[in-house]
């Protein structure tokens, strides 16, 4: 099938989502064996897949698209279903924990705090939700309408803060006069804008914390920005190659490592 969704476990296995059937397989990335399928009681049949030149991936009429993420200690798996439906499984178990409402709209990012309490998701019209695990309580940060209108279905980078206080949300919009593509710093329990991060207009597609917390680095195109995260200093520009669709830090936080849709992967 068309796997649509991959993300790594802390330990040697990888889940990965397969759009054909929406089921969330979780398997030994050595052995290539199959360890665990987790599904949801929240889809009484089936998707229909479309066919791939239609796989959007957005919009709640799209069949073809989830996204899943999993919690630093991989206890946890996460998936946003192409029903809209944010669903939460034990990892060891499979069992269901709970799931969250419909979403209006499809979703891009779905992404856990450091501490896998707090599940950030980002809809189709970048507006973002906090669902507390725990407590089952969600905190919505809309898009202030003075920032210009939204670019739907244009993705962009999302990351949490090492301490999991603040979220990093790229955010892009079709209103060039008035730059509305930047990198939100976002208060986690407040939902309030800390500060932004400019993107000279660009799409920031990739976006990620220093292991310290003291720095951010996002790509937006071709360039790699690193600032201080107090203050909003910036520090480097690194030109690449090809336009940046991934970026993280190594675990010092001296290097910083990027994949770009030329799929090379580069080491700074």
């Amino acid at each position: 099938g068309d796997h649509r969704d991959l993300h790594s476990f802390p330990t040697r296995r990888s889940a990965d989502l397969a759009s054909h059937d929406h089921v969330i397989r979780l398997w030994d990335r050595e052995t290539g064996k199959e360890i665990r399928r987790f599904e949801s009681s929240s889809v009484k049949q089936p998707f229909r897949p479309h066919p791939y030149r239609f796989y959007s991936g957005f919009g709640p009429e799209d069949n073809g698209r989830s996204r899943v993420t999993v919690t630093p200690d991989g206890t946890t798996i996460a998936a946003a279903l192409p029903n809209n439906v944010i669903q939460i499984w034990d990892a060891n178990t499979g069992k269901e924990i709970r799931d969250f409402k419909r979403l209006d709209g499809g979703v891009d990012v779905v992404r856990f705090s450091p501490s896998g309490k707090v599940l950030a998701v980002r809809d189709w019209h970048q507006v973002v939700t906090l669902f507390d695990l725990e407590t089952g309580k969600e905190q919505q940060i809309k898009n202030d309408y003075k920032n210009g209108n939204v670019s739907p279905g244009q993705s962009a980078g999302m990351a949490f803060s090492p301490d999991g206080a603040m979220l990093a949300n790229g955010r892009t919009g079709s209103d060039q006069v008035n730059n509305t593509n930047f990198v939100q710093l976002l208060h986690v329990k407040t939902g309030e804008e800390i500060r932004r991060f400019d993107t000279a207009m660009k799409n920031p597609a990739a976006v990620a914390f220093a292991p310290n917390g003291k720095l951010i680095a996002y790509g937006a195109s071709d360039i790699i920005h690193l600032r201080e995260v107090d203050g909003g200093r910036e520090i480097r520009q690194i030109k690449t190659p090809a336009p940046v669709t991934a970026v993280i830090f190594s675990a010092e936080g001296k290097t910083i490592v990027s994949k770009a849709l030329d799929q090379q992967v580069r080491v700074w």
